[in-house]
């Protein structure tokens, strides 16, 4: 997790609404110097790698006997590295677009333009200024809270009660996501608020770690525990599961040796994440390699849509080709897309399974 704090000097209790007001998701829209434009609005806490740790191997590093190092993909588009060579450590940068992740070091000396493998695995290849180029992969870091869906905490949502220092009664209703995000009803974004877990006991921040909570578990339903702020202040609280289910999905899957096989002719909504003009639609795969698929709500283009495997990705290509949709499995039912357009515009989106 970044070591960026964001101090509230006026904040003396978690207030929600306000804090609100002061995150900006590292998937916003913005520029990340170095890396390129983001045009779209934040995915899912499971899928978005703001705050995970990964190792990076390299071919480059091997042929120095460097051995594989973490990397943490901090906020706002930061990179934390850990390369025992690294004097520089405040001009590394990364963007995600759906599938597709890059990570440019030493102010862009060096670019990785990787993708998704699975949930665990991203795969690609890298270059320097001097043309060199060479294979590189990221293997997720295991970490309390991240590794695997946790049903107990993530299918239903959350009570947090307590009294603030204020002495202001509050409720919120959390969702703990796969990802190691914990959403607030008061919050638009899980970015900067985590959760972890042991058998003994159950830890989760907000606004990086402006407040932090512990609890221990009193059964199955009911957490109780004390929670503490940056000026040092304390309160009690209890934590209750509801009955409300949450939106937290589960993700970890890995594809079908025959994913061509698996998914022939199944039907999959297309979930897009794009700010600027988002737009859900369905398409089904048919035996044939052609595509057949709901209309835009701006209208239906007329070219001939297609899909086919390469490799364990899901590739599909709509409008005699204009824009191009790579996806890979993350989950039951459940694909992470990058799209590229002919403009060169891209975007992220999911593919959901449907009955």
């Amino acid at each position: 997790m970044t070591t960026l704090l964001l101090l509230l000097a006026c904040q003396k209790d978690p207030d929600f609404a306000t804090i609100r007001a002061q995150i900006t998701p590292a998937s916003a829209s913005a520029e990340v110097a170095g890396v390129g434009s983001l045009a779209y609005r934040p995915l899912p806490p499971e899928l978005d790698l703001t705050n995970t740790v990964w190792r990076l191997t390299a071919d480059v590093d091997k042929d120095e006997g460097i051995e594989p190092y973490k990397i943490t993909f901090a906020r706002n588009g930061r990179l934390i590295c850990e390369h025992p060579n690294d004097t520089t450590p405040d001009n590394d940068t990364w963007s995600q677009v759906g599938a597709k992740v890059r990570i440019a070091f030493n102010d862009r000396y060096a670019e990785y333009d990787l993708n998704f493998d699975d949930w665990s695995t991203i795969r690609g290849s890298a270059k320097n200024v001097t043309g060199l180029t060479w294979a590189a992969s990221l293997v997720r870091e295991p970490d309390t809270g991240t590794g695997a869906y946790n049903a107990a905490l993530s299918d239903k949502r959350w009570a947090l009660r307590y009294t603030s220092p204020s002495g202001e009664a509050r409720e919120h209703l959390l969702v703990f996501h796969q990802g190691g995000g914990v959403y607030s009803s008061e919050m638009e974004s899980a970015q900067g608020h985590v959760w972890s877990a042991t058998p003994e006991s159950l830890t989760f921040s907000f606004n990086e770690a402006y407040a932090t909570y512990t609890a221990q578990p009193k059964g199955a339903e009911r957490y109780e525990g004390e929670a503490k702020n940056i000026q040092n202040e304390r309160w009690p609280f209890v934590l209750e599961r509801t009955a409300e289910a949450s939106n937290a999905i589960k993700v970890g899957a890995a594809a079908p040796a025959d994913l061509r096989g698996a998914i022939v002719g199944s039907t999959w909504l297309v979930e897009d994440y794009d700010a600027n003009q988002p737009t859900n639609f369905t398409i089904t795969l048919n035996a044939d390699g052609s595509l057949t698929r709901s209309s835009f709500e701006s209208g239906n283009p007329s070219g001939a849509d297609t899909w086919e495997i390469v490799g364990n990705k899901l590739v599909f290509r709509i409008n005699d080709g204009f824009s191009s949709h790579d996806n890979v499995v993350v989950g039951d039912g459940l694909m992470l897309g990058y799209a590229v357009n002919r403009d060169g515009y891209e975007w992220p989106y999911l593919l959901q399974r449907q009955p």
